[in-house]
């Protein structure tokens, strides 16, 4: 069952509605109240579920291992205030509450909450995070959702355009988690300027400490760090919109010898470049390169270790109504071994609008596998047709079919 509240010092806009939801109601009304001149905006939704499971047969050959009744509740709630129209509050919050034996951890928790905070009132445009928030600096530094606090400033004195973010948190999936024993959280800073033809320059430095690094001398606790230096430009030649990008990143500090054991210290570094375009008829183009090291492991970050990939793609409309998208990779693994292995993958994809009705998709794509010494020895092939249209309404029909063949030269074909 669902409840909503919308409660605004305005003039509401449907009349009012019965709340059974006391709790949620209480905190809704005193935001509103807060201010006869404030606008608060509060909307919150509350889904409880009741389930019975009854079961005939073997327990020990099931999934349903527990019967009876089963609860959970889930509670949402979202809020804003602004009384500027360069000035914005908002937040939100996730809870539940789990007593089913069929959805994790019994109990009540906090999942997710945030306050927010922007102003432009001021001489120095500001925004401030508090709890959840995502850290987005880059995938060779820091993509991860937070909890902790964020705070980002907008210098207008100087002549270039910039930013610069702090931010300090953990990686939690709830508050309970958040507040537990362990010692483990990020803390960093990044500078972004733009400097008009030349591009924009972002400069970023990562810290993770955790209390299970090892340092070289033996202590416990320690810190990864990781500096960057990107770079992104744009220019118009031979009919294309051209972007390029740029990173190099650099990893030091102590690893988690205590877990895993090897070397107490870790140094390391990634290189990435790309070129993309866009141009007239649909055409499009992507061409990326990327290295890393085999120490370069960062924790926030999402990229692959001791590894180097090649991306090739070509895009362009063929007729009024195909896209068609050319693509080559290369991906190298376990480059300081003495066994790198190397895929190749190349492939076409054509999507199209038949009679403006029915869509249509093929794929057809192979991948060569093998490595230095001569333990892996496998091709793929594999081809995809899709084909979706409507019948009537809410009503649509979907075809599709795949193949896929392998020839194994090593252990043989499968």
């Amino acid at each position: 069952m669902k409840q909503e509240v919308l409660v605004s010092t305005r003039k509401p806009d449907n009349p009012a509605r019965p709340i059974w939801l006391s709790g949620m109601a209480t905190v809704a009304l005193g935001l509103g109240a807060m201010s006869a001149n404030a606008d608060w905006r509060v909307h919150g939704q509350n889904t409880f579920t009741l389930e019975y499971y009854e079961v005939i047969g073997d327990f020990s050959r099931g999934l349903y291992q527990d019967e009876g009744f089963q609860r959970h509740n889930d509670l949402s709630m979202n809020f804003s205030y602004s009384d500027s129209p360069y000035a914005q509050l908002d937040g939100y919050l996730l809870a539940s509450s789990n007593h089913s034996a069929y959805r994790g951890t019994h109990g009540g928790r906090l999942n997710n909450a945030a306050v927010r905070y922007q102003s432009g009132e001021y001489a120095l445009p500001f925004r401030v995070e508090f709890g959840d928030f995502f850290a987005t600096q880059s995938r060779r530094t820091l993509q991860r959702g937070l909890k902790g606090i964020q705070l980002e400033l907008q210098p207008v004195q100087f002549s270039l355009p910039q930013s610069l973010q702090l931010f300090w948190g953990r990686s939690a999936d709830n508050y309970d988690r958040y507040f537990d024993e362990r010692k483990d959280f990020y803390y960093g800073a990044s500078w972004l300027a733009e400097a008009g033809s030349l591009g924009a320059f972002a400069l970023t430095h990562v810290s993770y400490f955790d209390d299970q690094f090892q340092q070289s001398n033996g202590d416990e606790g320690g810190t990864e760090r990781v500096n960057s230096l990107a770079w992104e430009t744009g220019f118009d030649v031979l009919g294309f919109q051209h972007i390029v990008e740029a990173e190099y990143a650099y990893l030091s500090g102590e690893s988690r010898t205590l877990l895993t054991g090897g070397n107490p210290s870790v140094n390391g570094d990634g290189r990435f470049f790309q070129i993309s375009g866009y141009g007239n008829g649909g055409m499009n183009y992507l061409a990326s390169y990327e290295r890393n090291s085999d120490e370069f492991r960062p924790q926030g970050s999402s990229v692959s270790a001791d590894r180097e990939s090649i991306d090739l793609q070509w895009g362009q409309r063929l007729g009024a109504a195909t896209q068609m998208r050319l693509r080559g990779q290369q991906y190298r693994d376990a480059l300081s071994s003495s066994n790198t292995s190397r895929s190749r993958i190349s492939g076409i994809n054509l999507s199209s609008s038949l009679w403006q009705v029915v869509s249509a998709s093929i794929d057809l794509s192979f991948r060569e596998e093998d490595d230095r010494l001569g333990t892996i020895n496998r091709d793929h092939s594999h081809l995809s047709l899709a084909m979706s249209a409507p019948l009537a309404q809410r009503i649509n029909l979907r075809l599709g079919y795949q193949f896929q063949a392998q020839q194994d030269r090593v252990l043989g074909d499968t």
